[in-house]
């Protein structure tokens, strides 16, 4: 690849020093915790021996496209949702989005990731500490305890699913609940879903939240796309799927079944979203690579 392509990207237009930190920085082969300074504003503490904290070091932001939409389609004094919130780099930015007048339901049942999620709340903002509320809980269609496995070896810091233990996985036993008996019965703009292919009994388990379309938008991963049980699902609940993806000028939005619009090296990411949005559609960056609210 041409060596001026590799800079041609958002994170390095808009923010230079990064181009001295993705050529001049190696990786860690083992943890290293370090607190970055977010595009955004924010400060936070990652592994960056991980990819996620690795990606955030390099770039700012931990998924440009999720994070710039989040940015586009939440406002100050905002509810927003937060499930699966690993170490809080889309818990805390959503903070600053909503402000003081909002509010961050955040999700997070691995003990070890919640320690850093609940610190890096308190690190990142009195704004943050004051309209984010953290749940040590998985979520799905019923309450009650779970199995939580965890592949030592893998990429990401606490990537863990539910499911039935596997030899040299690390094993938690975990509290299950339903989000429509946890979360208040109002409406909610945003919802950002990464459960690790959990996400259809999540949904199912915020009842009519979904059947009633209070959540307005719902970003989500799903590695299978638009043949997949969760959009089905989404489908016949009354929302409309697209995929979205970024270039140097911002994220193109169309609809799911025209294509997909995600890097090969993102998390599949998609937007479900309560009306019908006209496409394509553009949104013009990069409200997330410049300082959001205020602490």
């Amino acid at each position: 690849m041409n060596p001026f392509a590799r800079i041609m990207k958002p994170w390095y237009v808009y923010k230079p020093w990064n181009v001295v930190l993705r050529l001049f920085c190696k990786k860690p082969d083992f943890p290293t915790i370090k607190t970055i300074q977010m595009a955004w504003g924010g400060r936070l503490d990652f592994d960056i021996a991980k990819a996620i904290g690795w990606g955030a070091y390099t770039t700012g932001v931990v998924d440009l496209a999720l994070s710039e939409l989040i940015c586009c389609l939440v406002k100050a004094g905002d509810s927003v949702l937060d499930i699966g919130a690993n170490v809080g780099g889309i818990t805390c930015l959503m903070s600053r989005v909503v402000g003081m007048g909002g509010s961050v339901e955040a999700f997070e049942p691995h003990p070890d990731i919640f320690k850093k999620l609940t610190s890096n709340v308190a690190k990142n903002s009195k704004v943050a500490e004051n309209v984010v509320r953290l749940h040590e809980i998985a979520l799905s269609e019923q309450a009650g305890r779970t199995t939580l496995v965890e592949d030592p070896a893998a990429a990401s810091d606490g990537q863990a699913s539910i499911g039935e233990a596997k030899q040299g996985f690390i094993v938690y036993e975990v509290p299950l609940g339903r989000l429509d008996k946890i979360v208040q019965d109002k409406q909610y703009s945003v919802m950002k879903l990464d459960v690790e292919g959990h996400e259809l009994a999540v949904l199912k388990g915020a009842g009519a939240l979904i059947s009633g379309k209070q959540i307005k938008n719902i970003l989500f991963e799903d590695h299978v796309g638009q043949d997949s049980d969760v959009c089905k699902f989404l489908v016949a609940n009354g929302y409309f799927v697209y995929s979205f993806g970024w270039n140097l000028q911002g994220v193109t939005v169309i609809p799911i079944k025209s294509g997909n619009l995600n890097n090969k090296f993102e998390a599949p990411n998609y937007w479900a979203s309560s009306e019908y949005i006209p496409t394509p559609a553009f949104f013009p960056g990069w409200k997330s690579l410049r300082e959001v609210g205020k602490n």
